[in-house]
């Protein structure tokens, strides 16, 4: 946890405040860390900025 910063580390700080135990083993720790601030996989938006990036490229080697 000494590792961490800014907003991570405020979040980790807080939840041992309020429950010592909170975080009973690393990979628990892990997963709530990774939930707390990955943002959300969306599919349909995935989709959409994968089809932008592609019509990107697709126009550049077109264009010589």
């Amino acid at each position: 946890m000494s590792c961490l910063g800014g907003r991570a580390r405020s979040w980790v700080y807080g939840r041992r405040r309020t429950d010592a135990t909170c975080f009973s083993t690393y990979a628990k720790f892990k997963e709530e860390l990774r939930q707390a601030f990955e943002p959300p996989k969306n599919e349909f938006r995935s989709r959409a900025e994968f089809l932008v990036v592609q019509s990107r490229v697709s126009t550049t080697n077109t264009r010589h």
